[in-house]
């Protein structure tokens, strides 16, 4: 097979792999669902594979998600409901229309792919490059989940939400959780939980996290650099967890509640993840631009750093921890953006 162009190849790969996923979905749904009507059973499964909205570019929803909502009440459509829909189709078809605009005058996508001219950077440069990856990939996400969902939305279906801007994310699990959340709930249901992954069983929990990233790693295509991500990821990730656990255990929550008050805890907090952000920092830095690109970064930041300019890392990675965790209680305060949705 030919393609015109790198974009028909690459909508061909994304629409490959979503469907992958959606299918795998419906079988593992069918294995325990009773039915009388194999016919229909037929006809829900290619409803649920090719309903148009999603079926290019997502956003995931799994089969027992679309299966209960497709056959859910109608929603009643309302001033407030329209107002809510155009709203997000106008968000979305702007958000669209910046990604053009910077394609066209800002050339850091097309930059990470020559080698020589990321090879000349210095530090700062090749920090601002790799921020601007990072932006450019969530935005471009923004609009790659976000117009495909408002239009699911009016036949009444809620697909996941839209993902959270990863400058504003300073976990590892919170990452997974927020970004393609669609992907997440694939994960949880179908293999984080039937391997083990429930409360109380520590050791079942980090064999099940390790399956999920050994599934991203086959479905995302296999390459050099996604062993680099994953395994960073993974790391984190149970990290992560152990921190958890231990902060959670009996004496340490006393002696927290007794003598650390909160804003010195938020602090603390922030400074124990600011290491781990850089590290996801970095492995993101191979899954945007490859393993070549990423050993630049490796070694400019890490092998060849500075102690100035590791401190200038770890001390931008406290703020944005902080930034994160301030975001996090505003949203907490402040919720009228979504008021709409949430009534229907």
């Amino acid at each position: 097979m030919t393609f015109t162009n790198e974009e028909h190849f690459y909508l061909l790969l994304f629409t490959s792999a979503m469907m992958n996923l959606r299918y795998t979905s419906a079988a593992m749904e069918f294995v325990n669902k009773k039915s009388d009507s194999k016919w229909k059973d037929c006809f829900d499964f290619f409803t649920y594979c090719f309903y148009l909205p999603l079926y290019f570019t997502g956003p995931l929803l799994t089969y027992d998600q679309f299966e209960q909502q497709i056959n859910g009440p109608v929603k009643t459509w309302t001033v407030s409901r329209v107002k809510y829909l155009v709203r997000e189709l106008m968000r979305i078809l702007l958000w669209a229309a910046f990604l053009e605009f910077i394609l066209h005058f800002y050339y850091f996508n097309a930059l990470a792919f020559d080698l020589h001219a990321v090879r000349s950077m210095n530090r700062w440069p090749l920090g601002g490059l790799g921020w601007s990856q990072g932006q450019f990939f969530h935005v471009k996400y923004v609009v790659m989940f976000g117009l495909p969902a408002v239009i699911s939305k009016f036949d009444s279906l809620n697909p996941p939400a839209q993902p959270l801007c990863i400058s504003r994310i300073y976990l590892y699990s919170d990452m997974w959780k927020y970004f393609d959340r669609g992907l997440y709930s694939f994960l949880k249901r179908y293999i984080y939980i039937p391997i083990g992954g429930d409360p109380g069983r520590y050791v079942q929990k980090f064999v099940a996290s390790a399956a999920c990233f050994v599934f991203i790693y086959y479905w995302h295509g296999m390459f050099d650099y996604l062993v680099v991500w994953c395994s960073l990821n993974f790391v984190g990730v149970s990290l992560e967890a152990i921190a958890t656990l231990v902060t959670s255990m009996a004496p340490i929550r006393r002696f927290r509640e007794s003598y650390v008050s909160p804003p010195m805890w938020r602090r603390l907090k922030a400074m124990a993840a600011a290491p781990l952000l850089a590290i996801s920092i970095m492995s993101n830095f191979y899954f945007f631009m490859g393993n070549d690109v990423g050993k630049v970064f490796l070694h400019k930041l890490v092998y060849y750093g500075t102690p100035q300019s590791y401190a200038v890392v770890l001390f931008s990675m406290y703020c944005l921890g902080q930034t994160a965790m301030e975001t996090e209680r505003w949203e907490q305060r402040s919720r009228w953006w979504d008021a709409e949705e949430k009534t229907q």
